[in-house]
């Protein structure tokens, strides 16, 4: 096996990883279809609005993660002791 060229790796990783976020992520034209807005200030203050979490990127683009808008379980509640059969006990 011949010699790894260290620069084609990291450009192999970088694509990879670039690959990776984009799928981690809502595409640009993902979000312009939920908010309605193709401007990055509108479409912040529109995320802000519906309660969607996001952060903002170097280039000031939001990003919104696709597990952010996927529905979650709700978590049991745990059971509360009745506190006021309790007294009647003692």
């Amino acid at each position: 096996m011949g010699a790894v060229n260290l620069a084609d790796l990291v450009a192999a990783l970088r694509t990879l990883a670039e690959r990776r976020e984009d799928e981690s992520f809502l595409s640009d034209n993902e979000l312009r279809t939920m908010t309605g807005y193709v401007q990055k200030s509108k479409q912040i203050k529109k995320l802000l609005e519906f309660g969607i979490p996001f952060y903002v990127d170097r280039s000031g683009r939001p990003k919104v993660y696709r597990s952010a808008l996927e529905p979650r379980e709700a978590k049991p509640r745990r059971a509360r002791p009745d506190f006021e059969a309790l007294r009647k006990l003692v």
